[in-house]
């Protein structure tokens, strides 16, 4: 098997404003919409720095993939980026969100801190 590329697909209540988040707050870029037969947004892709990032609504993961069922959203995972200038996107994405903890060193000498996305 060749693997081309990679994307992570995250499980969201509300495609449109998970895209407007990434969009003004990360700096992604929209590179693919779905809607339903109603016309309204399900899915998602986006991008930045080789990075793509799609959302779906949680009826659509769950139906397409039962195993999701039980799951509730954001429940299993961490998302890592790594930034030029972490005060300044510290403080820019401070009052976007919350956070989880502020800058810190960890145990293996990087500084970092957390952020709950929308």
């Amino acid at each position: 098997m060749e693997i081309l590329g990679a994307s992570i697909e995250l499980m969201v209540s509300e495609v449109e404003t998970s895209m407007r988040f990434y969009q003004q707050v990360m700096g992604f870029d929209t590179l693919a919409e779905e809607n339903d037969e109603k016309g309204e947004l399900y899915w998602a892709l986006m991008a930045r720095a080789g990075l793509k990032i799609s959302f779906k609504l949680e009826d659509r993961i769950k139906a397409e993939s039962p195993f999701f069922a039980d799951h509730v959203i954001g429940a299993s995972i961490s998302i890592c980026f790594q930034v030029s200038d972490l005060l300044n996107s510290y403080e820019t994405i401070k009052a976007a969100c919350e956070l989880l903890d502020h800058p810190h060193i960890t145990p293996c000498g990087a500084t970092q801190f957390s952020l709950k996305d929308n």
